[in-house]
């Protein structure tokens, strides 16, 4: 896994992954 530019582009894509998982992300 890469490290990604900024926190706000890590939070996009695991956001991303996690819907394309279909999981439900507890914040």
């Amino acid at each position: 896994m890469l490290l990604p530019n900024s926190m706000d582009s890590f939070i996009g894509e695991f956001i991303y992954y996690a819907k394309d998982m279909d999981l439900v992300v507890m914040y």
